[in-house]
C-alpha cells in the first residue's frame, strides 16, 4: 500500500521549476507516474490538506510565516485533483487535519485491519516518527522519485542517531522553521 502526500507534492511540482510554474500539473503527473512505476503498488491513495488544521486553533502562529498560495497555483489545483480522480486514485482529505495526520491514520489502519505494509511518500521529515514498530516505511522523494530515500526504523537511527519516537523531540529542540514551532 502506498499513500502519497499529494498536498506537498503539488507544491514541490510548482516550486521545483522556477521558469515553468504554469506546468505544476505536468510535473505533478510526472512524479506520480514515477512513484507508480517504482513502487508498483497493489493499493494507492493520496492525501491533501483542506484548510487550516486543529493546530491553527491551538496556536495562531502555526505556519503564520508562510506566504499565501500563489494564485497561479490555486488555479491549477482543481485540475490536479481532477486528474488524480480520473486515475482512480482515492483521495483522502479531512477537515481540520493535515495530509500527514491522514497518512498516519491510513498507515495505522492498514496494519491493524489488514496487516498491510505501507509506504508513505512525503517530503515532510516530521513523519519519520511514524516508522516505529509498524510495517511503515517512509519514502522521501529524490530526483523526481527516480531515487527515493527509504526510511525504516534502522535508517532513521542510522541517519539521525535517534529513534523515530525521538524525532518529535528533535523538532521541538531544533525549532521547525517551516511550521513556525
Amino acid at each position: 500500500f502506498v499513500v502519497i502526500d499529494g498536498h506537498h507534492m503539488i507544491f514541490r511540482a510548482y516550486f521545483a521549476m522556477s521558469n515553468m510554474k504554469k506546468w505544476a500539473m505536468f510535473w505533478f503527473a510526472s512524479m506520480l507516474l514515477n512513484i507508480i512505476e517504482k513502487e508498483n503498488p497493489d493499493h494507492l491513495a493520496m492525501t491533501f490538506d483542506l484548510y487550516k488544521s486543529f493546530r491553527h486553533k491551538k496556536d495562531p502562529e502555526y505556519k503564520a510565516q508562510r506566504k499565501p498560495t500563489p494564485d497561479d497555483l490555486v488555479e491549477q489545483m482543481p485540475k490536479i485533483y481532477d486528474m488524480v480522480e480520473k486515475m482512480w486514485i482515492p483521495i483522502f482529505a479531512v477537515d481540520w487535519y493535515e495530509a500527514d495526520d491522514v497518512m498516519w491514520v491510513i498507515s495505522r489502519l492498514n496494519l491493524e485491519e489488514e496487516n498491510l505494509e505501507t509506504i508513505i511518500v512525503t517530503w515532510d521529515m516530521d513523519i519519520l516518527q511514524l516508522v516505529k514498530n509498524w510495517k511503515t516505511t517512509i519514502a522521501i522523494p529524490h530526483k523526481w522519485y527516480k531515487e527515493p530515500k527509504y526510511f525504516d526504523e534502522e535508517a532513521v537511527s542510522e541517519k539521525y542517531s535517534l529513534t523515530p519516537k525521538q524525532i518529535i523531540c528533535l523538532k521541538a529542540i531544533a525549532w521547525d522553521v517551516s511550521d513556525n514551532i
